[in-house]
Formats: C-alpha cells, sequence, structure tokens
C-alpha cells in the first residue's frame, strides 16, 4: 500500500498526514478539510492552504506559531516516510528531493525530529528517537556536564579534536569531505634573499594535522576557476614615445626621436597637427582635435593578461543531533571551525600569529576503501575567512533537554592561498582526476 497516514496532536487539536511512499507528496486535513500540502520537488517543504480550517488551527494567530506548525507537519511526513517506506522507495524520494533525510541503510544517516515533543505519530511511530541509540532528550543522558572532559563527548580543546558527523558516520561506505586543520608556515626570512619563494602548498606539504573534521557531501559542490585579464592602449603616439624612452636609456635622444618620427611615415604631418591641437586641447580642456577633424587617434585596443586569481569554495551544512553524544560533537565542529579561524595572540599580547589554515579532500568510498575523488576537482590549502552559523534554521527556537538546538545551519567560506597554475594540472595532486 503506496498510502500510509497519521495523526498528531498540535495546539489540542487533531491533525492527520497522509502520505504517499512512491511520490513523497503528502496532505494534511483538519477535520476532514485539507490545510496543506507538501511534495518530495519543494524536499517536504509544507504548504498551507487558507481556509477556516487551517484559521482555527492556528487559533487565528499566524504569526506567533506558523512556523511550529510548519516544523511539526514536516518532519511528520518525514517520520511516516521514513518508518514505512523500503529501500528501493526511500532511494527514489531521496533523488525526487528529499536527498539524506532517511536513515537508508549503508547509504544515509537518520534525521532527527525537529519538532520540541519528537512527533507523536501512531503511523510513523517518530518519538524523536532512532531505534536503540537514544537523543538529546534522553533522561539517562541529563545528568551528564555538557563540558565533561569525558572523551566520549570530546574535549574542549576543539581545534586539537577528530569530529565527524553523523557520530556514526561510514568512511568507507559514503563519499565525504575531510576538513584538516593545520598550521600556518611562513616562508621566512630566507625568502627575502632572493631567488624563487617558496609557494604554500609547497612549505604545508608536510604539516601533521592538528584535527580533522569529516562532513558529508554539501547539496552544492562547485569550483570556479578564474584569471585576470584586463584593456590596455597603445596608440602610435605613445607607442613612438616608448621606443624613445627605451632606447634613450642606451642611445642618443636626439637620433631616436627622429628616427620614431621617420617610422610614422605618411603619418608624420597628421602627427605634428595631433601633437599641436593635444597641447591646445589640454590648456582649453577640450578635445580640440576630434572636434575640429572628426578622428581620434587609434588606440589599438587590446585585452593583456593581468595575472592569475585566487578562488573561493563555500560549504553549507544542516546539523541535525540525534542523541546527547552527536550534540556534543556537532556543537564541537561548529566551535573547532570558530577558533581555527582567529588570529593566535603572542606571549606578552605584541603581535598576533596566523591563523590554522585548511587542507580539504573530496573522498571517494569505493569498494571498502576510500581514496580521492576522481570526479570532482582537488583543492591547495585554504584560509578559512567566514564561518556563519544559524542556531534557528526551522525559524523556531527550539532545544531538547540538554539545551541542545534542534538543528544548527553551518555555512564555511574558505579561500585557497595560493593561485592555480597551468603547471599545476601535471603534478600531484593535480595531475589526478578532475585536478584543479
Amino acid at each position: 500500500m503506496a498510502q500510509k497516514s497519521s495523526k498528531i496532536n498540535f495546539n489540542g487539536r487533531i491533525l492527520e498526514v497522509q502520505s504517499d511512499l512512491n511520490s513523497g507528496s503528502y496532505t494534511v486535513k483538519y477535520k476532514g478539510e485539507e490545510i496543506g500540502n507538501g511534495s518530495a520537488a519543494s524536499g517536504g517543504k509544507f504548504i498551507s492552504k487558507d481556509g477556516a480550517a487551517l484559521r482555527e488551527v492556528l487559533d487565528d494567530d499566524p504569526n506567533a506559531i506558523q512556523q511550529k506548525l510548519t516544523s511539526s507537519i514536516e518532519n511528520e511526513n518525514k517520520a511516516i516516510l521514513k518508518n514505512n517506506a523500503d529501500k528501493t522507495q526511500l532511494l527514489n524520494l531521496r533523488d525526487l528531493g528529499y536527498g539524506n533525510a532517511f536513515n537508508i541503510p549503508g547509504v544515509d544517516s537518520p534525521v532527527a525530529p525537529n519538532n520540541e515533543n519528537g512527533g507523536n505519530s501512531e503511523t510513523g511511530n517518530n518519538n524523536g528517537k532512532d531505534s536503540g541509540d537514544g537523543n538529546p532528550d534522553d533522561k539517562t543522558d541529563t545528568n551528564k556536564d555538557p563540558n565533561s572532559n569525558n572523551p566520549e563527548v570530546s574535549s574542549r580543546n576543539s581545534t586539537a579534536g577528530d569530529f565527524q558527523y553523523p557520530i556514526k558516520f561510514t568512511k568507507d561506505l559514503q563519499d565525504h569531505v575531510v576538513f584538516q586543520r593545520i598550521e600556518y608556515v611562513a616562508s621566512g626570512a630566507a625568502s627575502l634573499s632572493g631567488g624563487a619563494l617558496a609557494r604554500p602548498s609547497s612549505r604545508l606539504a608536510n604539516q601533521t594535522p592538528i584535527g580533522t573534521t569529516i562532513l558529508p557531501m554539501p547539496k552544492n559542490v562547485q569550483d570556479a576557476n578564474n584569471v585576470n585579464w584586463g584593456r590596455d592602449e597603445l596608440n602610435p603616439l605613445k607607442a613612438a614615445l616608448g621606443g624613445v624612452v627605451e632606447g634613450a636609456i642606451g642611445g642618443e635622444l636626439d637620433t631616436r626621436i627622429d628616427r620614431s618620427l621617420e617610422a610614422l611615415g605618411q603619418n608624420k604631418d597628421e602627427l605634428k597637427d595631433f601633437l599641436k591641437k593635444s597641447v591646445a586641447g589640454s590648456i582649453a580642456g577640450s578635445n580640440i582635435f576630434t572636434r575640429t577633424t572628426g578622428a581620434m587617434l587609434n588606440n589599438n585596443l587590446e585585452l593583456l593578461f593581468n595575472g592569475p586569481g585566487l578562488r573561493t569554495f563555500n560549504f553549507t551544512y544542516k546539523l541535525t543531533p540525534r542523541e546527547q553524544k552527536e550534540s556534543l560533537e556537532i556543537r564541537n565542529i561548529i566551535r573547532s571551525f570558530k577558533q581555527s579561524m582567529q588570529p593566535i595572540l603572542t606571549a606578552g599580547q605584541l603581535f598576533l600569529n596566523t591563523p590554522n589554515v585548511y587542507n580539504i579532500k573530496f573522498m571517494q568510498a569505493s569498494g571498502g576503501s576510500v581514496q580521492e575523488h576522481d570526479f570532482l576537482n582537488r583543492i591547495k590549502p585554504c584560509a578559512l575567512t567566514n564561518v556563519d552559523v544559524n542556531y534557528t534554521p526551522d525559524n523556531a527556537y527550539m532545544t531538547y533537554n540538554n539545551a541542545s538546538m534542534i538543528g544548527y545551519e553551518l555555512r564555511l567560506t574558505f579561500a585557497e592561498l595560493e593561485p592555480i597554475y597551468s603547471n599545476d594540472y601535471d603534478e600531484q595532486p593535480g595531475n589526478g582526476g578532475m585536478g584543479f
């Protein structure tokens, strides 16, 4: 049977959520009247339908509890699908728009409830717990000190720790991203004595990671390579004068001027006229030459290469804790990124040392082994330039019993420390897979 329904108690009113296990679409009814629906294409987002039934559910105060209603319904639908759809259906729903919202054995990790009560499903049975795992509301864990130094809940010295999300992530079964925190290495005084400067990638190549964070593949994986080109103009007069100046350094100035003017050949008289009118125009503040002749000096416009560019990378994650231990792991992941991007105050507080930098790798799980992804780009050492955290990604403030938020949205921005050169594609690590 492709249809499954469940009832939830919201604000003292019984709502019925009916979900289609094949398409992922669902409808929500109150007293038999539809108050909204959702689809897989929107990732299960609830779209309310205005009417008397909806207004009664919202108690004529939609601004106060609309977000809470939306969150409860969306998670109830996911609970129904998660607990009733088979693996094939779940894989299909993932591709239709739900992404990693379900616990697909060997593929995805379970998603925690986003409502305060953890759901109250008759069919979905979404009580806020992943079977056998517990959750942040598990009262057997609430007496633990959230800041405990117990290795089980990881250290407060977050930049030196190794973390991962989901906490039960299996690296050899799912593609993922590895963020390695390393100490920055300066070029040193030797770089001032001349010769080629050591590039950051070579200076940082042998640095031992301070800590590592492993996260799933983000929804959007992309790069943008760029180089700088700019307009440049060189009219005949500038070219002639340039030749004069260049040659004057090692020759006779008058001779060079004569030769440059002779090189203009039949345009010699026009050039003299241009020079006279240019001087007059400079004094009068007007382009007299073009105004009187209707012509202008050919500027020989050309686009010239100005140098390489630097790339930036953005990663966005929705982190949802399923148990006390995972809520602490998420806290340390966020804390480690925040702490590692900050400068380090030296003894005496006179100087600031450069923050930690990152090696970032896209990893491919293949046949029980893990290697760098053959069909995604390589990334040079990066600085973490921006960390944005949204503690209420569902637009509603809700916490578990241990005070952990029910979800976090983490946005990271990285900038490469050095540009990409053509030669890099012929050397490690650029000669593998997609290159840089």
